[in-house]
């Protein structure tokens, strides 16, 4: 698919969705879909691009044709079919992130560098706070905003 018809399946997109509320765009993942078809657009005749780029078409023509508001079985059907796929690819090529996954990462560590400092100092400590915790829980906020604000993020959902 050529970088114009994209732009123009985005356009409809935009239009059909706009004005819609937000449980609907929700469910039709109106940012996630943004997001991903605008940093497509910047590829340029790139052969792995243009599948994705046909994705991201097939799933708005699939949009089409669907009655909304649609199930859980059916939303994550077609998340995981065309939203995912896409958003995958751009993981590994434009430092995209997945909105849920990014912040639980960051948390993770810090909960796991917590443990080992108790581990290894509580002898020494009578209480500990789980500072590391807390601060990567903090980082982890803020990049994932940082990443929303500069439009390089997708989640089911979102």
């Amino acid at each position: 698919m050529s970088n114009e018809a994209l732009k123009e399946k985005l356009e409809e997109f935009i239009k059909l969705f706009e004005s819609e509320s937000d449980e609907v765009k929700r469910q039709v993942n109106f940012n996630s879909t943004l997001n991903i078809g605008n940093q497509l657009l910047k590829f340029h005749h790139n052969r792995e691009s243009e599948k994705y780029k046909a994705l991201i078409g097939e799933y708005i023509d699939e949009l089409k044709t669907t009655d909304l508001p649609t199930g859980k079985i059916t939303q994550l059907e077609l998340y995981n079919k065309y939203i995912l796929k896409a958003g995958r690819y751009l993981i590994y090529e434009r430092d995209f992130r997945h909105k849920g996954s990014n912040k639980i990462k960051y948390i993770v560590f810090g909960i796991v560098l917590d443990f080992l400092i108790y581990y290894f100092f509580k002898s020494k400590l009578s209480f500990y706070l789980p500072i590391f915790t807390l601060i990567f829980a903090f980082l982890g906020n803020t990049r994932t905003k940082k990443m929303i604000a500069n439009k390089k993020v997708f989640g089911r959902g979102y």
